[in-house]
């Protein structure tokens, strides 16, 4: 079984690239990345495409791993995905298994709530995690 978490380090921010980051991890069962790192492979080595909402959507059921504004469906979560820039890129990470979001649950909860059919955002290997 897969482990997929999102950790949000308490809101140190720093800009990069005009957009605010939260600095977040992402992990699996392989270890434990930096996302604005991520972000920064998938820009240079990825292409932005048009990726189907319908893909990701498993990405937004509550997992034990979650809590306050980082567990779908909760008002915190809510507020924050109110917030959030769909004009700015996911970072969608592929596996045998599924896609999952290292960057971008919020963007996704807005879109689908808008109705779009798709989000502009990088879709990398699992397997080129391990060249971050």
């Amino acid at each position: 079984m897969k482990i997929i978490k999102i950790a949000t380090v308490p809101f140190s921010r720093f800009k990069k690239e005009s957009r605010f980051f939260y600095d977040q991890t992402y992990s699996d069962d392989e270890g434990t990345y930096n996302v604005p790192d991520i972000f920064e492979y998938a820009k240079k080595n990825g292409e932005l495409k048009k990726i189907p909402i319908r893909k990701l959507l498993h990405n937004l059921e509550p997992s034990p791993h979650e809590s306050g504004d980082e567990l779908p469906g909760s008002q915190e979560f809510i507020e924050r995905a109110e917030e959030s820039d769909l004009s700015y890129p996911i970072i969608v990470v592929k596996y045998p298994d599924g896609w999952f979001i290292a960057d971008g649950v919020h963007r996704l909860w807005k879109a689908n709530d808008r109705g779009a059919k798709t989000m502009n955002g990088y879709l990398i290997d699992h397997a080129e995690l391990e060249k971050i």
